[in-house]
């Protein structure tokens, strides 16, 4: 998992940048996918979602991720959304 120095500035942000490594996910997503839309077993990534949340020492139900599309948009997160509707961000 990579950090952010900014982030770290702050308790109010638990954030994490994960690689490929460490997942269970495979063929195609050989990562540690977290993308619940994006074609992979969704038993893999509520997996993957789950080693996520541990590293970061947060509870599954508040991890927060969008629906990636690499984009310049960002969001703002003041609570956890529904993960069936999360918005388009990178």
């Amino acid at each position: 998992m990579l950090t952010a120095n900014l982030l770290k500035t702050t308790s109010r942000i638990d954030h994490g940048f994960f690689t490929r490594k460490g997942g269970h996910s495979a063929d195609l997503f050989d990562s540690l996918n977290c993308g619940l839309g994006s074609g992979d077993d969704p038993v893999l990534v509520q997996r993957n979602r789950s080693v996520c949340a541990e590293r970061l020492g947060v509870d599954r139900a508040n991890l927060v991720t969008t629906s990636q599309h690499h984009t310049a948009i960002v969001v703002t997160v003041s609570e956890p959304w529904d993960t069936n509707a999360a918005p388009v961000a990178d």
